[in-house]
C-alpha cells in the first residue's frame, strides 16, 4: 500500500460528506412554510360556515373552518402554483389558484354560494 493511499481515501470521503450535506440543505431550504389562513362565509346570510373543508390539491394538507368560518394551513412546500379547494355540503365547491413565492402569508376571504 502507498504511503498516500489513506489520506486519498479520507479526502474522497469527506467530498462525499460535503456533497451530501449540501444536497441535503438546498432541498431543505426549497420547502418554505407558508401560512394561508382566512374566512368563509355564505354569501347569502353572511354569517360564518363552520366545517368547510380546504384543500391545497395534489399535496395531501387540508383543515376545516371552525365554528367563526376562520380556517389556518401552514403548508411547507416549495414556491409554485397551487390550487386550494373549498368544498362543504349544499354549497358550490370553489377553487382558488394560488402562487407561493415570495410571500409566506396569505389571507384568502372565500364567499360560498348554496347549491
Amino acid at each position: 500500500m502507498k504511503k498516500n493511499q489513506p489520506f486519498k481515501v479520507y479526502r474522497h470521503s469527506l467530498l462525499i460528506l460535503f456533497l451530501s450535506l449540501f444536497m441535503v440543505g438546498s432541498v431543505f431550504a426549497q420547502n418554505t412554510p407558508y401560512l394561508i389562513k382566512g374566512t368563509v362565509t355564505d354569501g347569502r346570510t353572511k354569517l360564518p360556515i363552520a366545517g368547510v373543508s380546504i384543500r391545497i390539491n395534489n399535496k395531501f394538507i387540508e383543515t376545516t373552518s371552525n365554528a367563526n368560518g376562520a380556517y389556518e394551513i401552514v403548508a411547507k412546500i416549495p414556491a409554485g402554483k397551487y390550487q386550494v379547494t373549498f368544498s362543504y355540503l349544499g354549497y358550490t365547491q370553489n377553487t382558488q389558484n394560488l402562487d407561493l413565492g415570495i410571500r409566506n402569508q396569505l389571507r384568502l376571504m372565500l364567499v360560498l354560494q348554496r347549491i
